[in-house]
Order: structure tokens, then sequence, then C-alpha cells
């Protein structure tokens, strides 16, 4: 009796081993890849880089006053970006007390060419509200260059 047993769960074996090689060869012949092509890749980048630029340009600087009172903000855009380059850098600007509360805020362009991996200076001359103590300075927009 043991022996039919083990006859019996032969055929099953089969059966499963043989579905799974069909299922393989179904996925495989009907062109299905759970890779994308390094093209693929690129434009899916390119897409994602484009809807977010505030994520992919970095700024780094910092702000004086001159001699004539104005307040100077100097500094360097860097696109973090691997494909999509920009274009005008919109740079939010907000004007603190020394007890960080907001004085005010101002957007500055930027009107230079962003592109991918690299780093733009940028120099603005503004007048700060009275009271200001401490500047933040963010990337709050860019244009996608077609």
């Amino acid at each position: 009796m043991r022996w039919l047993y083990q006859r019996r769960g032969i055929p099953a074996v089969r059966v499963v081993l043989l579905l799974i090689g069909f299922t393989y060869i179904m996925f495989t012949s009907c062109g299905f890849s759970s890779t994308k092509s390094p093209e693929e890749l690129r434009k899916d980048s390119l897409v994602q880089e484009r809807s977010h630029p505030e994520n992919y340009l970095i700024q780094e600087g910092r702000w004086r006053k001159n001699i004539i009172g104005q307040t100077v903000l100097e500094g360097t855009i860097t696109s973090k970006a691997t494909v999509a380059d920009f274009k005008d850098v919109q740079l939010q600007v907000v004007w603190l007390t020394k007890t960080n509360t907001e004085l005010r805020t101002n957007i500055y362009p930027v009107f230079e060419y962003f592109a991918a991996g690299k780093t733009v200076p940028y120099k603005i001359k503004a007048v700060a509200p009275s009271g200001t103590s401490n500047i933040r300075v963010t990337v709050h927009t860019a244009a996608a260059v077609n």
C-alpha cells in the first residue's frame, strides 16, 4: 500500500513542475520583463526631475550688508539632477528676526541655465526689512528646459 501512495505523489510533483515551466515560458515569450531598459529608466528620471525641480536644485550661500546698506546674497545653485536641465530658478528669501519670526518673504529670479550636474553662482542685491537678523533662502521653482 505504501508503494501505491508514493507513486501517486510523483504525478503531483510533475504537474507542479510543468505549471512552473509553462508559466516561465509564457512570461518570457510574451516579452514580460520585470526590469526596465536604460532608456525607460532615463525617461522615468527625466519626468521625476522635471516635476520636482526644487528637490534637485541645491542652494548654498551667505549674505552680508554692503557699504551702501544693501543686503547682498551670494552663493551657488547646484543641479543634482542626472538628466533634466533647468532655467530661471526662483529663490525664496525669508527675512527673519533674531527670534526667527518671519518678517517678509520675497521671490528673486536667477536667470541662468542649470545643466544636470552643474553649479552656477548667483548674486542678488536687495533691501532687507528693518529688524532682520537672519535669512532663509530656498529654491522655490524652476522651469524645465525642453
